[in-house]
């Protein structure tokens, strides 16, 4: 939005230079675009944020002792510093729909350094010609007509003919070692919101015209209200003469306008009247809410969330919350991805040059967690839980379910993830109770056997006695 349009009250849409062509906008204008609405849309910086506040809290959780000792390195090493970087670019994938993240990885123990790139640094991205699904090149702008710079992508190399060079020829463990199986490359290339050979865009272009035009609206709508507020004093001089208008415009002028509490005395001749104008702010206060509406639809978020919800209680909310949280889901789940193709570089880096060693695949294992998109409500967590149970207990009763499909289906229920061990842990604590109720029942009766030999005869001769 242009400072002049902006004064002169006619609006023009960020994206007019696209109207007389059906092509989209080019890369840099629409990264220069959502850098404007970032900085200057507060709807814009919020929604931007609110991915990144559902996955700044990553941790990753190691199945081997030393590869949790080599992932806790990277992750927390000053350089690096993933518990704050891990949240900027969470930020910055949802703002530009791209991240270009180069590494540098020590030749001596493979330690990876995370460096970041800005997209409007990127040229052109060159995919592979047998399959046009992954990227293999980013070539970046030239500076100073130097030679433009370009990056081989991370990707897992599964060829027999993959190698890098290790060490360095100075201390004099430099070699050349196979890299079949793992992971190399220059830098890491993640995208969203593009077509198959395309480069990322930015999720809330679609949305842009809409937030810049509410943006506007709004604004125009306060100034609005202030022209409300004031008003001019209209008076009028009946039956005066050219000459007797222009000498009491002159007194009104000297006198000044009349001060609140202050009295003003005139004849017949002479009517003072305030005059305000009438705007009719309610038609663009509903466009308001309608805009938002179709912001939140663009860009996946809740009616609730972006305050464009007429009628809001716990269970319209709740309702209106479920495709928003899929979504949300759905960007945890790429994110988590995108940090567990990080995590699989260290890895490998740290194999490669002799760091790590392991035996078998299950000791690289490892998960990134992510906060919880739901909130505690311990409340509907317990019924569900109660719910839950009922129905798997009347499912074993009917005997159309076995126990294991139960104890699947309770889990599912109540949404909590079913351990591996399950069935051996059920079993052992099965047995542990059936012989702590077996030991019980043993040591009632010893007791009562022990009451019954301490106890005297009490027959009918030793009662006749006593009489």
């Amino acid at each position: 939005m242009e400072a002049d349009d902006r004064n002169a009250g006619a609006y023009r849409r960020l994206t007019s230079r696209a109207s007389e062509k059906l092509n989209p906008l080019d890369q840099d204008t629409v990264l220069n675009m959502m850098r404007y609405l970032y900085y200057a849309n507060p709807i814009c910086r919020r929604l931007v944020e609110i991915p990144a506040d559902f996955s700044y809290n990553n941790t990753v959780k190691c199945k081997s002792e030393k590869v949790q000792e080599i992932v806790d390195k990277f992750w927390n090493h000053p350089y690096n510093n993933m518990p704050l970087f891990s949240g900027q670019l969470i930020e910055q994938f949802h703002l530009d729909g791209e991240l270009l993240l180069p590494v540098e990885v020590n030749p001596q123990d493979g330690f990876v350094k995370l460096t970041y790139q800005d997209a409007t640094r990127i040229k052109k991205i060159e995919a592979f010609e047998d399959d046009n699904r992954y990227i293999e090149t980013i070539h970046l702008k030239s500076e100073d007509l130097k030679e433009s710079k370009k990056y081989q992508i991370v990707r897992y190399r599964d060829d027999t003919s993959a190698k890098i060079n290790i060490g360095e020829a100075n201390t004099g463990n430099s070699k050349e070692v196979s890299a079949t199986g793992f992971r190399v490359g220059e830098a890491f290339y993640f995208r969203q919101c593009h077509l198959i050979m395309g480069r990322g865009r930015p999720p809330l272009e679609p949305v842009a015209d809409w937030l810049d035009a509410h943006d506007y609206t709004f604004y125009d709508q306060l100034r609005n209200i202030a022209l409300q507020s004031a008003f001019v004093w209209d008076i009028t001089l009946k039956g005066a003469s050219p000459t007797q208008v222009s000498k009491r415009r002159a007194e009104i002028k000297a006198e000044g306008p009349p001060k609140p509490g202050s009295l003003r005395v005139h004849n017949d001749s002479e009517e003072w009247k305030a005059e305000a104008p009438q705007l009719q702010a309610r038609i663009a206060t509903d466009l308001l809410v309608q805009v938002r509406k179709v912001v939140g639809l663009g860009s996946g978020k809740s009616e609730t969330w972006m305050a464009a919800s007429e009628d809001v209680n716990r269970n319209t909310a709740q309702v209106a919350d479920t495709p928003p949280q899929r979504h949300l889901e759905r960007q945890q789940f790429q994110q988590s991805l995108m940090f567990s193709e990080i995590i699989e570089f260290v890895i490998d880096m740290a194999i490669l040059h002799g760091t790590l060693s392991i035996a078998s695949e299950d000791e690289r294992k490892f998960t990134i967690e992510l906060p919880d998109l739901t909130t505690a409500d311990n409340l509907a967590t317990a019924q569900a839980l109660e719910a839950a149970t009922t129905a798997v207990e009347k499912g074993l009763n009917l005997g159309i379910i076995n126990n294991k499909t139960g104890i699947t289906l309770f889990y599912k229920i109540s949404g909590l993830d079913e351990p591996e061990t399950l069935e051996e842990d059920v079993a052992r604590e099965r047995d542990e109770r059936d012989k702590r109720a077996f030991d019980k029942q043993r040591q009632a009766a010893e007791l009562v056997s022990k009451q019954q030999e301490g106890k005297p005869n009490e027959g009918p001769s030793s009662k006749s006695g006593m009489q």
